[in-house]
């Protein structure tokens, strides 16, 4: 997602949903189901796996930018069941786009073996995308307004995490405003998430009673660390 705009120009702010989180900052496809595949063939060396297999079902993953498609394993047999495996971030893709037939690479510490016929399926979710943590504050959101003045107050669930962990982050604030212009945001209650010496402290908070039109979130003290990103999610 973009950052914050004060520009009379930016685009009108999304709704909050009931039930449905919301991203200000990195993204989620929820429209897409996850990528069923049949393992034909397994290798190994250096403790990189790589999985010989054939798309059954749904988009080839790719793996770009922040993005992390990982990937799960059951039904093979070869190095003692090694290359089963649970969410295995993937490294590399190498699927030809009209067949559907080619390899799938994620680390595994795993004795080197070359390429051997196995048999198993594998499931490939849709990943959460992060994106570049920087000072600042994020998109903003519009809160539905309740058919009568009594019923404004909200519940906000808010939740933060750091893909890449930064060296250092004074913390992650929601705040809220009845207006959407920048100067109008006020903090709600204290830093959701933060971080020192790559320690993250937080990431969930709930936010009772709230009434503002619109929300958005706002770093501040980013500092260190090696490309890093952040998720932050609001859903009422």
């Amino acid at each position: 997602m973009p950052a914050y705009q004060t520009t009379p120009f930016k685009p009108t702010p999304k709704v909050l949903v009931v039930g449905r989180p919301s991203y200000l900052w990195g993204s989620y496809n929820d429209r897409v189901p996850p990528t069923a595949l049949i393992v034909t063939a397994v290798a190994a060396a250096s403790n990189v796996a790589t999985v010989y297999v054939k798309v059954k079902e749904g988009n080839i993953p790719v793996v770009s930018g922040f993005a992390a498609p990982t990937i799960t394993i059951v039904g093979t047999t070869s190095n003692s069941g090694d290359f089963n495996v649970t969410e295995k971030t993937i490294s590399s893709v190498s699927i030809d786009t009209v067949t559907g037939v080619g390899t799938i690479a994620f680390a595994l510490t795993t004795s080197d073996l070359s390429k051997t016929a196995d048999g198993g399926q594998a499931i490939s979710e849709q990943p959460e995308v992060p994106e570049a943590l920087a000072n600042g504050a994020s998109i903003a959101v519009a809160a539905p307004m309740a058919s009568s003045a009594g019923a404004n107050g909200r519940t906000l669930t808010a939740q933060v995490s750091f893909p890449s962990i930064p060296t250092t982050c004074t913390g992650v604030t929601l705040q809220g405003s009845n207006v959407d212009r920048d100067s109008e945001y006020q903090d709600i209650g204290t830093a959701i998430a933060s971080v020192a010496t790559g320690t993250v402290t937080g990431g969930n908070a709930v936010f009772q009673n709230q009434a503002y039109r619109f929300y958005r979130f706002k770093i501040a003290g980013v500092a260190g660390g090696t490309s890093p990103s952040i998720l932050a999610t609001l859903e009422l």
